[in-house]
């Protein structure tokens, strides 16, 4: 079936010498015609084709109408357009985008990315993370991720990443005297007054070495702490196992051909050594 007929050739009436109808013919598979008169206006894009408007077809003219609008409507081909963006501070690996929860899309650096699927003018996006980016761990954002095609592709979508970051800390015992000081990575000094839990106000991207030191050792009375667990790589966790230990050692020498007891005052450490002079 085929639409015959041109409402600027096929033109019924007088509007100024603009068509304002004509005939418009269906060629049927056996050969007729149906044909009826089209009086709604050309290029009004509202105008109904009423029943009245076409004069009065019978029910067959209607049914060719009806195939050839369906006829037309599956020829039509809706426009398509893509899908892109920027990404940006990327440092991990695994970073996996979506649009519409579908069209997976791997990235593995910074710069620019487009959508394999490309979407029919009219059509809603939104552009998600389903994998964020691991070894360092990191946490990326979409801006201008949504909204609704309209003639033209969409480029203006921004993913950013950010490494995830974590603390540093541990415990002191053993602490009797005042002035010390830890430092990791030779910086973010950290005094610490008495025993118990401490953490570097500083904290530090995940892949990130630290090793804690003592920057100056406590006096009043005067002692020396050693760190323990102080070094490392931070792994997608806050460390919290250094151990601070301090002790405080004093002599108290007796000689009289008998034992010399050097002690410390029981913070953690007991030292025993034999001196023995002979009268020779």
């Amino acid at each position: 079936m085929a639409c015959h007929g041109d409402p600027a050739t096929d033109f019924d009436g007088d509007n100024g010498g603009k068509p304002e109808g004509g005939i418009l013919r269906f060629l049927r598979g056996d050969g007729s015609y149906s044909e009826f008169v089209h009086k709604a206006r050309w290029g009004i894009p509202d105008t109904v084709m009423t029943r009245a408007a076409m004069g009065s077809p019978d029910s067959q003219n209607m049914i060719d109408v009806m195939l050839y609008l369906q006829e037309l409507n599956e020829n039509i081909e809706t426009e398509t357009f893509t899908i892109s963006g920027m990404v940006s501070g990327l440092a991990g690996s695994g970073l996996i985008l979506q649009n519409n929860g579908g069209d997976d899309l791997a990235i593995a650096a910074d710069g620019s990315f487009t959508f394999a699927t490309a979407l029919d003018d009219g059509s809603a996006y939104l552009v998600t993370v389903k994998t964020q980016p691991a070894s360092p761990n990191q946490t990326c954002s979409v801006a201008n991720g949504s909204g609704t095609l309209s003639g033209s592709d969409v480029d203006n979508v921004s993913v950013t990443c950010v490494t995830k970051t974590y603390t540093v800390g541990g415990m002191v015992s053993g602490l009797a005297g005042s002035g010390l000081v830890l430092q990791n990575n030779g910086a973010d000094d950290l005094a610490i007054a008495a025993d118990g839990s401490f953490s570097f106000a500083t904290p530090l991207d995940d892949g990130s070495a630290y090793a804690v030191t003592i920057k100056t050792q406590p006096s009043n009375p005067d002692q020396t702490c050693s760190v323990s667990n102080g070094s490392g790589t931070l792994a997608g966790t806050d460390i919290s196992n250094i151990q601070i230990f301090c002790a405080e050692f004093w002599m108290n020498t007796v000689l009289n051909d008998a034992w010399y007891n050097p002690v410390t005052d029981g913070q953690g450490f007991f030292i025993t050594c034999l001196l023995y002079t002979s009268d020779a």
